[in-house]
Parts: structure tokens; C-alpha cells; sequence
């Protein structure tokens, strides 16, 4: 909560990315801190009202706020605070309990740590060893804040390494606390954040963790992100492809129509036009997506079940309102204990319409559970095309398939688009839908043979 005696903090406004939060007494305060907000946002569908976590408590609005041009306006709002924005899922696996947050606030920032279960969850983060004289300057702000803890460093390397969130490109500094600091962890976190609450080099906010005795701790930098390990692609340049339609059956179980509202005006009208055509053709609502639409985030409701007729969806495109409707795969065999939490993402290279499943309680991508097999004629047929390395696989089904992998230039999105349109090789007998997920040392992209094997149950694993 914000310290009414403190200015507002405006460090994260700088990342272009913020959720604005406002405290409230009641429900008739947090209502009209809504109204404030959207006063400034316009229609914020997406918006949370959070009740007290205690009899007493103060209520809470949560909203993201996708265009950060408006995000300043906020601070006009009474009662408001900003916080970096996270990602959707794990703002809902926080909210179900899937991920258990301690936090606290400390001179007006946030400290907390994740955990999975009884143990810290570990973001999935690139280390580098380069340095430059601010990040030299900030070691020593953060070294003076935990002395007479000294900043753990092999020889001759700083104590002060910069990180990366692969997911997100979210930039920040990681310092390992050593000489026990432990027995008086909160005393040392104390200073740490009375340090991060006067350097503008960062956000108001704090990650911790600790390790084999030492304290880990994380702060991020009041800059933009980089760009982050590429997931869904914008829309304005996806095209529809329906080959990939009658391979469903053997991926998941159900079809995601994706309905864009032409404004967020729209939405709710949108959302009552398309609820009335769903329910006549099967179709049940799904989680809301944000879609990346010309380079802006956008957000979309979405519905589950079987594709309507060709009469019915062209209907439901007409609906006044509706801007796109996007037809993907849906929630794929195997993940149906991730799924109310995951962060799928879908593409459409070479014909093939690939699907990214992260998850966010372990920080990373699902890929299919394989064992390598031998190679026969048809994998020889399919893969000779193909420039990069493939495999044959087997996944827990007994379903066969080949593997591409590629290699650090993947990472990024023109490597990623390389590698399946190379993975999306014409066969009779592959399936046009295909899954890609990152390693660390590159994405791995995965077709499927129609074999007519039994779809489920398929095990996930967690890409390393």
C-alpha cells in the first residue's frame, strides 16, 4: 500500500509496461477508484476489484494499463501506486494459490519472494557478465546498504550481475548476500529497500531468495524492457489458414474462437452479441487473452468448443463490434492441470499453425514428454528439406514425430521465424499444427505424424 506522508512513485512508469493499484475503505470507494481509473484509461474490461484479505481491510482495484502514454494521468488518481505489470498467468496463479506470495512493503517498496510449494520459485532469468559504471555504481549503493554482509564474487567478477527475465526482457541486477546473513534477513532487506527507495537506476521493488545461506536478492531496472522471448504473433499480420483444422482432433480437445472488440468500448456489447450466437452453436466462454494487434496490446474474450458452420462464423465476424475473430487450437491434450494458469501462444509459419505453452508457476515453457527413436523412410522423406538438425521422437502415446531444434539465434524473433517456416515442411502425412517451446540454449519446434494414435493422456515436461 502506498505511505500517504510519501509522493507517488513514478519509477515504473518508465518500463512502459505498470498496473495501477488504488487502496480503498469499501466496496463504495474501490467502485468509484474504478470510475477514476477508467476516467483516464476509458473502459478497462479487464479490471480487477480485490476484497480485503481480512475483516477490516482496506478493498483494492487492480487494473493494467496496455497504452503507457496514459499511464501518467493515473497519478492524478487518489489513493493510486504503480507496479511493473506482470504477466497475465501469474497474476492468476497468484490469485488461485498455485504460487504463495510473501510480501511486504518496506520504505515504500515491495519486497516478496514466490513460492512453488515450500520452495522459491526460480525465474527463468539469462545472467551476463558485462558491466558499465552505473552498474559498478549500483554495487556499491547495494554493497554499503547489506554491510557488514559482504556481496558474494568469484575472483576477479563483480558482485553485481546483470539479469535478464527471458520471458518478459524485463532488465535488472541479481547480488548474493553472504556471511549469514540469514538470522537477520529482514533487518538487511530493510536497508537494501531504504537503498532502492532513493536510487532512480530502479523500481520500488524487490525479489528475494535464499540460497545454500546466502540471500539472493533481484531489483529491476526504470527502463524499457528488451524484447523477450517472442510468444504470440500480431494479428495484423497473421493470415487464416484452415489446413490445420482437421488436425485438431489429435491436439486438443477444443477449438479457442478469439473475438477482438473493435474499442475496448465495445466489449461488453461485443460479449453479449457473441454469447447469444455461442450458446446456440455449443461454444462456452474461455479465459480473456490480451492479443498483440500492430505492435499495442489488446484485450479479447474468448470462447471454447467445436467451430461453427461457416453461416454461423461468418455471422459472429458481422457482429457489430467485432473487429477480427481468430480461430487457434485450444487447451492441448495432457495440460489440463496448467492450463487455468497458462500462457499460450500461437503462430502461424509455413502453413503450420504453432502452439507455446508457458507456464508460469515454473517460469517456463511445456514441451512434450519424447524418448528418440530410429529413423524410418518417411521421417528420412519428411526431413530431407529441413537445413537444421531433426530427430525422430516418440512422445508418451506411443504418437511419433520429428524435433528441430535451433541454437541461440532462435531466441530472438527473426531466428524463431526461420526455424519453423524450416520445420514446416509439405508431407502428406505431418500434421499442419505443431508446438515450439524455448530451452535455454534455443527453441525446440515439434511436428506430429498422423498416425490415428490415441490422443491422451500426454505427459509435459518443463523445457530446461
Amino acid at each position: 500500500m502506498t505511505n500517504p506522508a510519501r509522493p507517488l512513485d513514478l519509477r515504473a512508469l518508465a518500463t512502459g509496461h505498470v498496473c495501477v493499484h488504488v487502496a480503498a475503505k469499501d466496496d463504495a470507494g474501490a467502485l468509484a477508484a474504478l470510475a477514476a481509473v477508467e476516467g483516464v484509461l476509458g473502459p478497462a474490461p479487464w479490471a480487477f476489484v480485490l476484497e480485503p484479505d481480512a475483516p477490516g481491510g482496506p478493498f483494492e482495484v487492480r487494473v493494467e494499463v496496455p497504452d503507457p502514454v496514459l499511464a501518467p494521468g493515473l497519478a492524478a488518481v487518489e489513493g493510486a501506486w504503480f507496479e511493473v505489470a506482470e504477466p497475465a498467468g501469474l497474476v492468476e496463479a497468484v490469485d488461485r494459490g498455485w504460487l504463495v506470495e510473501e510480501r511486504e512493503v518496506l520504505d515504500g517498496v515491495r519486497v516478496s519472494r514466490l513460492l512453488v510449494g515450500d520452495e522459491a520459485r526460480q525465474p527463468d532469468l539469462h545472467r551476463s557478465s558485462g558491466t558499465d559504471a552505473e552498474l559498478v555504481r549500483l554495487e556499491g549503493v547495494l554493497a554499503a546498504a547489506a554491510a557488514p554482509f559482504p556481496l558474494i564474487a568469484e575472483e576477479q567478477a563483480a558482485g553485481l550481475v546483470p539479469v535478464v527475465h527471458r520471458p518478459t526482457g524485463r532488465p535488472g541486477v541479481e547480488v548474493w548476500i553472504g556471511g549469514d546473513p540469514l538470522p537477520e534477513r529482514r533487518r538487511v532487506l530493510a536497508a537494501l529497500a531504504a537503498a532502492v527507495a532513493r536510487e532512480p537506476l530502479l523500481v520500488p521493488a524487490l525479489d528475494f531468495d535464499e540460497v545454500l545461506g546466502a540471500l539472493v536478492v533481484r531489483a529491476w531496472l526504470a527502463v524499457p524492457p528488451a524484447p523477450g522471448l517472442p510468444a504470440d504473433a500480431d494479428l495484423a499480420t497473421e493470415p487464416d489458414d484452415p489446413r490445420w483444422l482437421a488436425d485438431r482432433v489429435g491436439h486438443c480437445a477444443e477449438l479457442e474462437l478469439q473475438v477482438l472488440p473493435a474499442t475496448n468500448a465495445d466489449h461488453d456489447a461485443v460479449v453479449d452479441r457473441v454469447t447469444a450466437l455461442a450458446e446456440a452453436c455449443g461454444l462456452t466462454g474461455g479465459p480473456p487473452r490480451w492479443l498483440q494487434v500492430d505492435g499495442r496490446r489488446r484485450f479479447a474474450p474468448t470462447w471454447v468448443g467445436e467451430l461453427p458452420d461457416a453461416e454461423a462464423l461468418a455471422t459472429l465476424r458481422g457482429l457489430p463490434g467485432v473487429a477480427r475473430v481468430r480461430v487457434v487450437p485450444g487447451m492441448p491434450f495432457g495440460l489440463e492441470v496448467s492450463w487455468p494458469v497458462s500462457e499460450p501462444a500461437w503462430r502461424m509459419e509455413g502453413g503450420v499453425l504453432w502452439q507455446r505453452i508457458h507456464d508460469p508457476v515454473p517460469d517456463r515453457d511445456r514441451l512434450e514428454e519424447v524418448v528418440e527413436r530410429p529413423a524410418d523412410e518417411r521421417d528420412h522423406a519428411a526431413a530431407g528439406p529441413i537445413a537444421a538438425d531433426v530427430r525422430p521422437i516418440l512422445d508418451s502415446t506411443g504418437r511419433r514425430g520429428l524435433e528441430v531444434r535451433g541454437g541461440a539465434g532462435t531466441l530472438g524473433v527473426v531466428g524463431l521465424h526461420a526455424t519453423l517456416a524450416d520445420a514446416a515442411v509439405s508431407h502428406p502425412e505431418l500434421s499442419w499444427i505443431g508446438t515450439f517451446g524455448f530451452e535455454r540454449s534455443g527453441v525446440v519446434a515439434r511436428r506430429w505424424w498422423r498416425d490415428g494414435v490415441d490422443p491422451g493422456p500426454r505427459r509435459w515436461a518443463v523445457a530446461r
